[in-house]
């Protein structure tokens, strides 16, 4: 559950920096690669909710490989995301 908070917070800062992105899974899963602003966004999101960068790593990768995973965590993030007009 601490992943999919994290997931819709970060995933809610990257669409409000660059809606038109293409998959978020690259810039997240390199946060420090970001604009500085963005980056120290994203880290905080992962941070505030228990997970350090090399958790945040495993986990996306697991997003990456399980299709169902994925799914679930989408699911379970729908209402840490915030609307973009």
């Amino acid at each position: 559950m601490r992943f999919a908070r994290a997931w819709g917070l970060v995933s809610s800062v990257l669409q409000a920096d660059a809606p038109d992105t293409g998959p978020l899974d690259d810039a997240v899963a390199k946060p420090e690669a970001l604009a500085d602003d963005v980056s120290r966004q994203v880290q905080r999101h992962i941070g505030n909710n228990g997970l350090d960068q090399e958790q945040w790593a495993r986990l996306m990768a697991r997003m990456e490989r399980d299709p169902n995973f994925r799914t679930r965590v989408e699911m379970l993030a729908a209402p840490y995301q915030t609307p973009i007009n």
